[in-house]
Formats: C-alpha cells, structure tokens, sequence
C-alpha cells in the first residue's frame, strides 16, 4: 500500500512540475511583454520594472525562481490587480469553485441512469439492491 500510495505522489509531483513548466515557457513564447502597452512608461521606467519582476534576468534563472515560487504557493503581485498578491486572489476564488465542482458532481450523478460515482476519470458503479417485496 505505501508503495502504491508513494508511486502516486510521484505521479502527482511529475504532473504537477510539467504544468508548471509548460505554463512558463508557453508564456515566454507568447509574443508581446506584460510591458507591452505601456506606451507611457519611458525606456527607464520599464527596465526599472523589468528589473523588478526579474524579467531582465536569463530565462534559465527565470525558470528555477518561478518553480521555487510555485514550491511556496508565492505568485507575486498582480499584474491586473494592483497590489494585490495571486495568492490571495486565488484563495479568495478556491471556495466557489470547490462549491460549484461539488455541485457538479452531485448533478451528474443524479443524472446518471446508474448509480454512480466519477473519481479522476473512473466511473465506479453502484450495486442497486433489489428491494424484496
């Protein structure tokens, strides 16, 4: 059983680390820079910014801060919000999205004609007891 378990959570960790790093790179192949549309920033202004974003460091350091960030749950500052912290703004979300993904489940289950139940891909049916009359 801990075999299984720690075959899982290897599993898991794999999954997790290959997100995070294609997230990261697709991001970098987007064209384009958070700095973008900022027209009215002089050439100053945006290194200053990139400099603090670490925007300005190789794409290799880059890389390894941004898995280190995701091991500590540290997303940095909102972009769209102003000085609000990711992490914070995702916690604020993780209620009603565990509410509606609960709701959801419950729906489709209702709505099965068999009794069942959906774990991670594998629908587990239900032995329906005939009721002896």
């Amino acid at each position: 059983m801990i075999k299984y378990l720690l075959k899982r959570l290897a599993i898991i960790i794999l999954t997790l680390v290959l997100i995070i790093s294609a997230t990261f790179f697709l991001m970098k192949l987007m064209p384009g820079s958070p700095l973008a549309n900022a027209e009215r920033l002089s050439e100053a202004q945006q290194k200053m910014i990139e400099a603090q974003y670490g925007l300005d460091k190789p794409i290799f350091i880059q890389y390894v801060t941004y898995l280190w960030d995701a091991l500590h749950f540290d997303f940095g500052v909102s972009f769209q919000f102003a000085n609000q912290e990711v992490s914070t703004l995702i916690a604020q979300r993780m209620g009603p999205s565990a509410q509606l993904g609960i709701c959801l489940l419950y729906t489709s289950d209702a709505a099965d004609e068999e009794d069942s139940v959906d774990l991670g891909g594998r629908r587990i049916y239900k032995k329906k007891q005939k009721q002896k009359n």
